[in-house]
């Protein structure tokens, strides 16, 4: 793996570090084409998908774990 300093240009053969990036994308990706076909809407409560969360976490949204604000 490469040095984190800039070693010279990026070329074709240039690898790059995306792990964390992976997962952030994915879940946008799929969430959104999920709302795109009606399956689900962004300010549905989360509880309503995973019904373990129904006694302590009842309020929080779809919206609010793809943006990190929640309670």
């Amino acid at each position: 793996m490469r040095s984190l300093e800039r070693q010279g240009s990026d070329d074709v053969d240039t690898i790059f570090d995306l792990a964390s990036m992976t997962k952030c994308i994915a879940t946008a990706t799929s969430v959104m084409k999920l709302v795109e076909q009606g399956r689900i809407r962004l300010n549905d409560p989360v509880a309503a998908y995973l019904p373990e969360l129904r006694r302590r976490k009842e309020n929080i949204t779809i919206r609010q774990l793809l943006t990190h604000f929640s309670d």
